[in-house]
């Protein structure tokens, strides 16, 4: 038996016969002659027997995954709040409030006024600051309500003075 002139640079393990998948040999990316347009009359041979159509797998049904449907739906992502004794959460609630109101007031200054794009674009901000802050009271958590209402407030001040 004569061994294909392209498998002697294999490892010794895959030698013993020139066995291709799919047009490529077992773990190696090369082509028999035939595949690359050289014909057998042209003086090369094909390392393997004429190729045999395989038949695909059968894959297995999915139908039975996809029809049920799912029981529970998906919890809410929870967000971990820090704790604040009574004291701190009576002053983080004052300056929110604070904060949101001069915020809400200062964007009742602007409504009517003709703006440039730069200040629409804050007044945007803004309002997206303050809906934030407000969604952030309804989940209890404070530290992340201030935060935004200041936001909220320091960008406000800034657009009024910008008028």
């Amino acid at each position: 038996m004569s061994r294909c002139r392209r498998t002697l640079w294999l490892p010794a393990k895959h030698r013993s016969r020139c066995s291709t998948l799919g047009g490529y040999s077992a773990g190696y990316r090369t082509r028999p002659a035939a595949d690359r347009g050289e014909s057998a009359a042209g003086g090369r041979r094909s390392c393997r027997a004429p190729a045999v159509a395989e038949q695909p797998r059968p894959r297995p049904p999915v139908e039975a995954e996809a029809a049920a449907p799912k029981a529970e739906p998906e919890p809410e992502p929870v967000q971990i709040a820090p704790q604040l004794s009574a004291k701190d959460q009576a002053a983080a609630v004052r300056t929110t409030t604070d904060d949101i109101r001069v915020a809400e007031r200062n964007l009742q200054v602007v409504y009517g006024r003709q703006l440039s794009a730069s200040q629409n674009d804050l007044v945007g901000k803004i309002a997206g600051f303050l809906a934030q802050a407000h969604e952030a009271i309804r989940t209890g958590d404070w530290v992340r309500a201030q935060n935004l209402a200041q936001k909220a407030q320091v960008l406000s001040v800034e657009l009024v003075k910008s008028l």
